[in-house]
């Protein structure tokens, strides 16, 4: 299913299976967009909304395609059985993205919870903000540079960061930091300068030293 640009103060609701079942959305500038249902799903076209941007129930790829943005007054959530693949950037009152996670481009949550709620694996430097609450991840692959936002809330880290392939750096900007497992980098820092307290929940190693000159933490 193809479906052109919508534009109006009105909501979309959409419901795909069997071979309808993948949905591409060529941009929209609604009030809210709705999928309860389908296979592939796949944002090509500039998504705004004055409300919220909601995916579940789908057991293919859900896709920000490169250069097509979803900006949403209200919370966006992405939720596929399969897999998410962020390659522009993503913005909403609160982010919620369930399934393994290629995290290409930024995700701004502008007033609530930026959560990543299984594996993510960075494809490009990216940023993650939680203007005013908590951003929290489990697991995080990579080489790449990932900062983390949090001024107002808790950088929550509950798996290992960098643990099969190391980051690059990791800066972490938060009113407190919560770890749960080892954070491992290449040649760049690990820095938590810009974070007040860090509370850990278990045994803790931070390691800079993979190949070549080793980082800082």
């Amino acid at each position: 299913m193809d479906l052109g640009a919508f534009d109006g103060d009105f909501a979309l609701a959409l419901a795909a299976s069997g071979t309808n079942g993948d949905v591409t959305i060529q941009g929209a500038d609604i009030r809210s967009i709705t999928v309860t249902d389908g296979n592939d799903i796949d944002f090509e076209g500039n998504v705004t909304t004055t409300g919220a941007v909601s995916v579940t129930g789908v057991d293919g790829i859900i896709q920000v395609s490169t250069g097509d943005t979803i900006v949403a007054q209200g919370a966006v959530t992405l939720n596929s059985s399969a897999n998410v693949d962020l390659d522009a950037d993503v913005t909403g009152a609160s982010v919620a993205l369930t399934g393994a996670t290629n995290l290409g481009a930024n995700v701004i949550g502008t007033a609530g919870t930026v959560d990543f709620n299984n594996a993510t694996t960075l494809s490009a430097d990216v940023s993650v903000t939680s203007n005013t609450a908590n951003v929290q991840f489990s697991t995080i692959e990579g080489g790449q540079n990932l900062t983390i936002n949090a001024t107002n809330g808790t950088a929550d880290l509950t798996g290992a960061i960098g643990g099969t392939t190391r980051l690059i750096s990791l800066d972490v900007n938060a009113g407190t930091g919560q770890l749960g497992a080892a954070i491992s980098t290449d040649t760049g820092d690990i820095d938590f300068q810009n974070t007040s307290a860090i509370t850990l929940a278990a045994d803790i190693t931070l390691d800079t030293a993979d190949t070549g000159n080793a980082g800082s933490v």
